[in-house]
């Protein structure tokens, strides 16, 4: 697209002519460098949420080797169950197995086959 010359001379001389060209400057905010310890950590999800993490957390770390049964609450579905369950085995790097039968979940840690990973 090209701009033709005699709109180009009358935008500049409309833009001078109403404000003189002066050199503008917008506040900067202070920058202030603090150690990572001093400082809050991020807030990513709202009480209520980490709560509820948490809660879930202690789900499956209170099974160990066995299977947990989770009744559900008449306000519960069986899916957002198994989800928050499955994101909380996610968090602490442990797969699950998760299965819902007679209005129940239940659950447990999956065993870990074969050989370990090497490290270097």
């Amino acid at each position: 697209m090209r701009i033709k010359p005699s709109i180009l001379v009358y935008a500049f001389s409309r833009a001078s002519a109403e404000e003189p060209l002066t050199e503008r400057r917008r506040p900067v905010p202070t920058l202030t460098v603090r150690n990572i310890a001093d400082v809050p950590r991020p807030n990513r999800s709202p009480k209520a949420v980490r709560d509820a993490q948490v809660e879930y957390e202690n789900f499956v770390h209170s099974i160990g080797n066995d299977v947990g049964e989770l009744i559900l609450a008449r306000d519960d579905q069986p899916r957002s169950v198994k989800v928050r369950l499955r994101r909380a085995g996610t968090r602490l790097g442990k797969d699950l197995v998760i299965w819902d039968a007679e209005g129940k979940v239940y659950f447990r840690v999956e065993a870990k086959r074969g050989r370990p990973r090497r490290t270097t």
